[in-house]
């Protein structure tokens, strides 16, 4: 006896057909939300990178990136004795007793009156102790010798004595917040237009490198506004120190640097004008 099978024919069910085109819609939507998610973190991760960044170079906007200008490392010798003596001579003059520079606040610039080329500076800075012939207040807690932290020749070549994370001494309570420069001279009028212009290279790096910098002066000006630094509250130091007047490096050359920072960066630090001949605060 033959059994004859009835063959079913299914046909499709209207409801499960729209249950799987909602599924197929919903995952869909869901790898599309995947993607512009990604697409969203990927582009708030390149709004946070600006660039190429240095370190210590702040990516303000608007501002000019100043490259690294070229100087050769020339530095000094400063042994744990020297150290000893230079954290004496700032804990004597602002009660802190180190000879780090941290956050300065300042850069000071020099001439060293001298004019004898870079060399010579490294030889006059080398010693441990001033000279026999230096007139020592009695009150400095020890002789430790003068120093600065760059010195530009009259070409422009520019040496770094000092590491830019240990005082020098240059100048009377400015040292422990200061940065400082001697432009090799015998006079103003022998300053030359590419020491400026290093001059004015170095310090726009250097305000780059460290956003904590304020204020640009003369060593002349350091004496003569110390009344107005006192206020600003860079300007400490032990009465029984003193103050000399100062004349280098005086307010024309302070005048041009002021003027080619201004228009070569676009950078204004305090004070805004240069103190003129015999002004006092």
């Amino acid at each position: 006896m033959f059994v004859f099978q009835q063959q079913v024919i299914s046909k499709p069910d209207p409801i499960a057909k729209h249950g799987a085109a909602k599924h197929e819609d919903a995952l869909a939507l869901a790898s599309t939300r995947k993607h512009l998610d990604f697409l969203l973190a990927n582009a708030r991760k390149s709004k946070s990178k600006p660039g190429r960044e240095t370190k210590g170079q702040p990516q303000d906007e608007g501002k000019k990136v100043v490259s690294k200008p070229e100087f050769k490392e020339h530095f000094i010798q400063i042994d744990e004795r020297k150290k000893e003596m230079l954290a004496a001579l700032i804990g004597f003059c602002t009660g802190s007793n180190t000879c780090r520079l941290e956050q300065p606040k300042c850069i000071v610039i020099h001439f060293d009156a001298i004019g004898a080329g870079l060399n010579a500076l490294y030889r006059a800075f080398s010693y441990v102790e001033l000279p026999r012939w230096r007139k020592v207040t009695p009150a400095r807690p020890n002789s430790v010798n003068v120093s600065s932290h760059f010195g530009i020749a009259r070409d422009g070549e520019t040496w770094q004595f000092v590491p830019l994370d240990i005082v020098s001494v240059h100048a009377v309570g400015y040292m422990h917040n200061s940065i400082s420069f001697e432009l090799v001279a015998k006079r103003a009028r022998d300053i030359t237009g590419a020491q400026i212009e290093k001059l004015v290279d170095m310090v726009a790096w250097l305000c780059q490198q460290y956003p904590s910098i304020e204020y640009v002066f003369g060593h002349d000006e350091s004496y003569k506004m110390r009344d107005y630094f006192a206020k600003e509250g860079v300007y400490k130091t032990n009465p029984l120190y003193g103050a000399w007047a100062k004349g280098d490096p005086g307010a024309g050359v302070m005048e041009r640097v002021r003027k080619r920072l201004a228009e070569k960066y676009g950078i204004k630090k305090k004070p805004m004008v240069s103190a003129k001949p015999g002004q006092s605060d």
